[in-house]
């Protein structure tokens, strides 16, 4: 819809090209991914995605519908979470914040996460179905008739685990 072809970028920008890869753990909460943007390998861009609370947090500007680079402060990031991701939640969505930086620069120490993955702009949150599966529902309420408590543990917004049960 927005007039990109996803086969090409992929062409353009094979995984084996990646100059670095932050891999998705369960304690980052999120990925990222660097790749070169020019042909003398001098400018980088890090992309990078996650649990939307999370990298909004490394979040210092978001751009606008214009397009327009916005400093974004912890009041504005506290009103995203309640109006975007807690609404999306409530409909059973597990919310991605979507972000990006760019480095001119490879005199940098690409294994300090923390330098590297901060002062991010936000794109975009999306919301993603991830269905429950299909026998789990009837599952838990054999559990229940039982005398079993459910305890749920899950790393998602709390609102999309209560909305897989209700």
């Amino acid at each position: 819809d927005l007039g990109n072809d996803y086969e090409l970028i992929r062409k353009n920008y094979p995984s084996d090209n990646f100059f670095k890869v932050y891999t998705f753990n369960s304690a980052r909460k999120m990925m990222g991914t660097i790749i070169r943007t020019n042909s003398d390998n001098t400018l980088f861009r890090l992309h990078a995605k996650g649990a939307s609370e999370i990298v909004l947090s490394k979040c210092k500007y978001y751009l606008d519908s214009n397009g327009k680079k916005i400093e974004i402060d912890q009041f504005k990031i506290n009103q995203i979470i309640k109006e975007v991701v807690e609404p999306m939640a409530l409909y059973g969505l597990r919310t991605l914040c979507i972000a990006y930086r760019d480095f001119n620069s490879d005199n940098l120490d690409w294994n300090d996460e923390s330098s590297i993955i901060s002062n991010l702009i936000c794109l975009a949150i999306v919301g993603i179905e991830d269905p429950v599966r299909a026998e789990v529902p009837d599952s838990i309420r054999k559990c229940q008739e039982s005398g079993v408590v459910v305890r749920m543990v899950t790393g998602d917004n709390i609102n999309t685990g209560m909305s897989k049960i209700n």
